[in-house]
């Protein structure tokens, strides 16, 4: 446990001091010379190092480290594995990684440099966040998130990239770059219609509406019996690559849980709140930046959905993963917001409920076998 604490809290601040040295030196470089530092500078690529070496050193860090394992292990050994579903992007670089008969260190080292990559390059304009996002990801949920389903969280990543080309109306790239991220889990696929969708984004002013619908979607989602619906949706299910969930959706649908509450429950919630609570005031101070109002929109889209389908399983909460994934920026939009124009008090309150999750985790089991420990490969 403590092994735990000392990685994730000594990661985090190492890519937030390594994120605020960067955004310190580009507002010098605005204020004096009148134009920005290059996103391809040593403490990007420092931090995407670090980072990559955390992900890379872990063991049975996230539910399906172990399941990866053996993939990169029978790659190694046959040439081939027994699961014929997985995607050519990913088994190609699976495929390299063996050819060049390099440890499984390596290969996750290298997903998750690909994950914080395209996160940190989709904000490279935004530089003022980067503190916030790499010490976001290692004490929020992200971190165990992003080792436990690698594929669709790279996918993620890509689509958080994917942002700018709706917001600039570029089309042939969009369609590029989900098509790419399709390659490494094929659920990206759903992602093709949103450039359409999103031509234009939520309001602002809308508050009090984005509230209600939120808490709405919490009482629905207290007793999810609605989601027998979803039957209909298998083949669809099917295509986007969870074959093997559908399989158990008549016993999910007969099996569906109590609402429960709990730290990181309440946690999150209160985060989710305090984001919409404040996106006027927000939007109004990055009223520059075009890429603030399509993140909130996927986000509140992300986070009505996972409290819609918060108590039926993993089957059906993998897919707004999604949308889910701009809580992150929208968390350091606000706590960038706050630091600047709110009270102290406010800013760190909001920064102890983000930061809070991670140690929440690792206090919520004793089980040394665990898969939010943080354990080192050569331990075992």
């Amino acid at each position: 446990m403590l092994q735990s604490i000392i990685v994730y809290t000594l990661t985090g601040f190492i890519l937030y001091a390594l994120g605020r040295n960067l955004a310190l030196r580009d507002a010098r470089m605005q204020q004096t010379l009148h134009h920005p530092t290059s996103f391809w500078c040593t403490e990007t690529w420092l931090s995407i190092l670090v980072f990559a070496i955390v992900a890379g050193l872990r063991y049975n860090v996230g539910v399906d480290h172990l399941m990866y394992l053996q993939f990169y292990e029978d790659m190694a050994k046959q040439g081939w594995i027994i699961r014929e579903t997985l995607e050519p992007g990913f088994l190609f670089i699976m495929k390299v990684f063996t050819e060049l008969n390099l440890h499984f260190f390596f290969f996750f080292a290298f997903l998750a440099a690909i994950q914080l990559f395209f996160i940190y390059f989709a904000l490279r304009k935004q530089k003022l966040l980067l503190p916030y996002i790499g010490l976001f990801i290692m004490l929020g949920p992200y971190f165990l998130d992003w080792m436990n389903g690698i594929r669709q969280c790279i996918a993620m990543c890509i689509f958080v990239l994917s942002i700018e080309f709706i917001q600039k109306r570029k089309f042939i790239l969009y369609i590029l770059t989900i098509f790419g991220a399709s390659l490494i889990h094929k659920s990206a696929y759903i992602l093709l219609p949103f450039y359409f969708i999103f031509f234009k984004s939520f309001s602002p002013s809308k508050t009090k509406t984005h509230l209600l619908i939120l808490i709405l979607c919490i009482i629905l989602g207290n007793s999810p019996t609605w989601i027998s619906f979803i039957t209909v949706l298998n083949d669809f299910f099917t295509f986007l690559g969870y074959e093997n969930y559908v399989n158990n959706f008549e016993n999910v649908l007969d099996n569906l849980q109590e609402f429960a509450w709990g730290p990181r429950r309440i946690t999150v919630l209160l985060i989710n709140f305090i984001i919409i609570y404040l996106y006027p005031q927000i939007s109004q101070f990055y009223h520059n930046n075009k890429n603030v109002p399509l993140y909130f929109s996927l986000f509140f889209i992300g986070i009505c959905l996972y409290n819609l389908l918060a108590n039926t399983s993993l089957e059906f909460l993998r897919p707004v993963s999604y949308f889910t994934i701009f809580t992150l920026p929208m968390s350091a939009y606000t706590a960038h917001y706050l630091k600047i124009q709110k009270s102290k008090m406010f800013y760190l309150l909001f920064m102890i409920l983000v930061c809070s999750y991670s140690y929440s985790s690792v206090f919520s089991t004793s089980d040394p076998h665990n898969t939010i420990w943080y354990k080192f490969f050569f331990d075992y």
